[in-house]
């Protein structure tokens, strides 16, 4: 079974951004020893002794620190996935005409074909599910993973999956690791079409005893709005059969047979093309929306903190001074 292999990745302290993301438990920063009253507060100030332990007060500073550096790097990310999603969506524009919709349109726009429109009994169902390779993207990948797991219970014998992408690759090979039948991670960006053309070309040859492709992927409509989509693709038989419906020559011709099979490997690469484009464009909309709020969250805890800090720091003064 032939599989691409999967390569590990560090762009960022993870560590640290989940702790903005995910909240820890913030102890409370008091005093545990009163100071006694043997000596004033002016001579322990001046001949301190040094202490291994931190400090109460110290604690929270570190823990500012922290959120501190949390908050730059959450910001930078948010800054750099609007700069890819800026690009990424010029890509989208100009690659409109693609897609699925676009070929389906001229059967569509013949009478003739949709009369005599063939069908294929579906025994057997290739899902590709498009995920990402990086992270800290909302619930992006989280969707495509549970619709493809609600699918395969239905009916686990009928499918097929071909995943794309490293977040679904570690997540469905856990539960079905049998019906996983190649993966491909580590994706070229930006995507342009000969690599896309060149992963539908896997994708065909690994589907060749299936009776359909259906690819599962988030569209991008706007910043804030990503929709999960089911694109069905026409098998390789039906397509043929209509699109010798609608051709004006004889398609028994060695060339006319040979454009005929041709066109199908480009109706199925532009639809990936179009596919994937929307999902890239969908993972940096939601990362971005993600480190905003990672950074405001940030914001809130550095501002407890804070608090908390002044607290603390306020009421060892005070009792230094009694």
């Amino acid at each position: 079974m032939p599989a691409v292999k999967r390569r590990s990745f560090d762009t960022c302290n993870y560590a640290t951004v989940s702790r903005i993301i995910y909240p820890p438990y913030v102890q409370e920063c008091v005093p545990t020893q009163p100071v006694g009253n043997d000596h004033c507060a002016a001579s322990k100030l001046c001949h301190q002794e040094p202490q291994d332990h931190q400090a109460p007060h110290e604690g929270c500073a570190v823990h500012q620190e922290d959120h501190q550096g949390s908050a730059v790097v959450t910001q930078a990310m948010k800054m750099v996935a609007a700069s890819k999603m800026k690009q990424d969506l010029a890509r989208l524009e100009r690659a409109k005409g693609f897609g699925v919709g676009s070929m389906q349109k001229v059967f569509e726009n013949e009478p003739y074909v949709q009369k005599k429109k063939a069908t294929v009994n579906v025994k057997k169902t290739m899902l590709v599910p498009m995920t990402t390779d990086k992270g800290l993207c909302g619930g992006t990948n989280s969707s495509i993973i549970r619709e493809v797991k609600a699918m395969v219970k239905e009916d686990r014998g009928a499918y097929k999956i071909f995943v794309i992408g490293d977040k679904g690759s570690l997540a469905l090979t856990r539960t079905m690791p049998d019906l996983i039948e190649t993966t491909i991670t580590n994706l070229i960006t930006p995507m342009n079409f000969p690599t896309a053309a060149s992963i539908a070309n896997i994708i065909l040859t690994n589907s060749v005893d299936c009776d359909r492709v259906l690819l599962l992927y988030n569209e991008f409509k706007n910043v804030i709005t990503q929709i999960q989509r089911k694109v069905e693709l026409m098998p390789r038989k039906q397509f043929l059969k209509q699109f010798r419906l609608i051709v004006k020559h004889d398609t028994s011709e060695p060339e006319g047979e040979f454009a005929s099979q041709y066109f199908y490997d480009f109706y199925v690469a532009t639809a990936f093309y179009s596919a994937i484009l929307n999902n890239i464009a969908s993972e940096q909309s939601s990362r971005m929306n993600a480190m905003e709020n990672a950074s405001k969250n940030a914001g809130e805890i550095l501002d407890a903190l804070t608090l908390e800090y002044n607290k603390a720091r306020q009421a060892k003064i005070t009792m230094e001074l009694c």
